[in-house]
């Protein structure tokens, strides 16, 4: 596991390298510029729920050292990982209010203030990574982000989070299986009815109180990107991975709006490129371990099944989602014909 975690860190800062080996040096009188008291003239505590070893900790502190470095240490951005500001909902709710200036979290985490945010986890929205990275890279996500931040967030740096797989203490080779199956679903509209549709019984809970969930056999399974899911430890209890595929997760850093408004135009500047480098970042390396992610579960000696009933799955979703998320439809849409036309 060691090993592995050097390999991504390593991976991590070449691609960190390659994207920034084009910097310019910063000019006097612009956001390199030395601060005059000698310490940060903004301190911006940005917090995210997840193990000090999942890749959005390793983005986010890029992000802070890029940001540290190209304003000269006038803006710094202190990382606060593994829930230490509190669960994801909690989080959004201080940047929401102003108390905490920033979160890395998932864009579905906003929906309890914009209902729209639910379309990053729209069941089977994506076929595969390729789609998601060509709609991240294109004007139309841009376009989203403005629409679901309205007057409250910035959203920047959207990524790749890796694929979301079922994985479970019993195994699920068909549909019929998930009938009764005590699943964990966050507390997510989006992330729970699908589930239910399909004959789960979900109990939403905090992404920090699954482990303890899988031990005690509160439930028999969760859902979430492999790597998430290996770094926070699931793999020691889970024994079976389902290659469900069914959302292709994506997490940004999210700004209070006035808050990030209120910086000077330079420093708002940086934070937007810097986070748009560590995206394209993130995008490579995801791209590029998925397959890695599943092997360390199976060599950890849980059972990866792959489904030939899939298409059922799809099927079953199809109308009970419409009727439910109606008000996601016309992006559903959007989405589904830029894919199309790749």
């Amino acid at each position: 596991m060691k090993r592995f975690f050097a390999m991504v860190l390593i991976l991590a800062l070449t691609l960190c390298l390659v994207s920034c080996s084009g910097a310019s040096e910063p000019k006097p009188g612009t956001a390199g510029s030395p601060a005059a008291s000698g310490t940060p003239e903004y301190v911006i505590k940005m917090g995210h729920c997840y193990a000090l070893e999942d890749n959005i900790h390793l983005a986010s502190n890029m992000l802070a050292d890029l940001v540290f470095e190209r304003t000269n240490g006038a803006v710094k951005i202190e990382v606060f990982g593994g829930g230490q500001l509190g669960g994801s909902v909690e989080q959004m709710e201080a940047v929401v209010n102003g108390i905490q200036p920033a979160c890395a979290e998932a864009i579905n985490v906003l929906d309890g203030f914009v209902p729209l945010a639910d379309i990053e986890s729209y069941p089977f929205l994506f076929d595969n990574s390729d789609q998601l990275i060509a709609f991240l890279n294109n004007d139309l996500s841009q376009e989203l982000w403005e629409e679901i931040g309205g007057d409250y967030f910035r959203i920047m740096g959207a990524q790749f989070r890796g694929v979301r797989m079922l994985q479970t203490t019993k195994p699920v080779r068909q549909l019929s299986d998930l009938k009764g199956l005590k699943l964990r679903t966050a507390n997510m509209m989006i992330l729970h009815k699908p589930w239910e549709f399909l004959g789960c019984a979900t109990t939403p809970m905090g992404f920090t109180e699954i482990y303890t969930g899988l031990q005690q056999g509160t439930i028999e399974g969760q859902e979430n990107p492999l790597f998430t899911s290996y770094a926070s430890g699931f793999q020691e209890i889970e024994k079976y991975v389902i290659d469900t595929r069914h959302v292709y997760g994506i997490v940004a850093f999210v700004f209070n709006k006035e808050y990030f408004d209120g910086l000077p135009q330079e420093y708002q500047d940086v934070i937007m490129q810097a986070s748009k480098e560590v995206a394209e970042w993130r995008n490579d390396l995801e791209v590029q371990m998925q397959d890695e992610y599943i092997k360390l579960f199976t060599d950890a000696g849980a059972e990866f099944i792959e489904l030939s009933d899939i298409e059922d799955w799809k099927k079953m979703l199809e109308e009970p989602l419409e009727k439910e998320f109606a008000n996601l439809q016309p992006w559903v849409r959007k989405i589904k014909e830029f894919n199309a036309a790749l």
